[in-house]
């Protein structure tokens, strides 16, 4: 079968919005608590192959978490959005104008200032053009850097064949390998994170309340009109497990051979 030579640009944004009330008082707090004396969101950004995307964001509402995130280096934006749609909105915007472009290269900065009042990018900033968008939660510590490559690589490969090959064309020949998703899964219940191609872009933009990215998978109308979805293996449940309570952290600390302050987790135990 005939295959594309083209690599995909792939971009990633880590939702890092979360407010986290059934964790404690502190909004946000749960992203910045430690497991194994690292804070769950700097276990997350670690396992992230960042050489392998086109652009990388975190998108948080906390002063907290874009300092730690200066503090690692990692691009950062801030939006006022109370809603998971406000972040994935914020999200695509940093990554389809490039982070460091919306930033003007500096670490952490709001790129609210690169909005008009409609929510999109004005014409002078940085036009990146993204093939695909992966979308990260900021709390799920035990994800590894293993599965975010394996569904890397079970997307490109996937977008390549159908870019390659007219006979593989499932979606019509403008669409081919437009409408293929990817997402981390334990025995074949996906969960995340989530692949998205740029070709729902616009669908996600689109979202409104609470409603994630998942919530267009269960769309039987979108699965009509020709989505692939890929469910990649996790090595673990614990993988995808997120930490929405103090017990729940408290079960991943149990898991993680780090719970000494200042060890890192052994994920060989994971």
């Amino acid at each position: 079968m005939k295959m594309s030579e083209k690599n995909p640009q792939i971009a990633c944004v880590v939702m890092a919005s979360g407010e986290g009330k059934r964790f404690g008082p502190q909004r946000g707090g749960k992203l910045l608590a430690p497991l194994g004396g690292m804070a769950v969101l700097a276990r997350v950004l670690q396992v992230l192959p960042a050489e392998e995307f086109c652009e990388m964001v975190v998108v948080t509402r906390w002063p907290a978490v874009e300092a730690l995130c200066r503090n690692l280096q990692i691009p950062c934006v801030r939006h006022d959005g109370a809603l998971r749609s406000d972040t994935i909105r914020a999200g695509l915007c940093a990554v389809t104008a490039g982070s460091r472009g919306a930033s003007n290269g500096l670490i952490g900065r709001d790129v609210q200032s690169n909005l008009d009042k409609s929510g999109n990018l004005n014409e002078t900033d940085n036009q990146h053009n993204p093939d695909a968008c992966l979308f990260v939660a900021g709390d799920q510590p035990l994800l590894t850097e293993e599965s975010v490559r394996k569904m890397l690589q079970v997307w490109e490969k996937a977008w390549k064949q159908a870019q390659g090959s007219a006979k593989e064309q499932c979606f019509g020949n403008e669409n081919a390998g437009k409408c293929v998703v990817c997402r981390l899964g334990w025995k074949q219940e996906g969960g995340n994170p989530i692949l998205f191609p740029a070709a729902m872009f616009d669908a996600l933009c689109a979202l409104e309340g609470n409603r994630g990215g998942a919530s267009l998978l269960r769309d039987e109308a979108a699965r009509g009109a020709g989505m692939q979805v890929l469910v990649v293996e996790a090595g673990s449940p614990y993988e995808l497990m997120d930490v929405d309570t103090p017990e729940a952290l408290a079960e991943l600390e149990a898991v993680c051979e780090g719970a000494i302050i200042g060890r890192p987790c052994d994920r060989r135990r994971i």
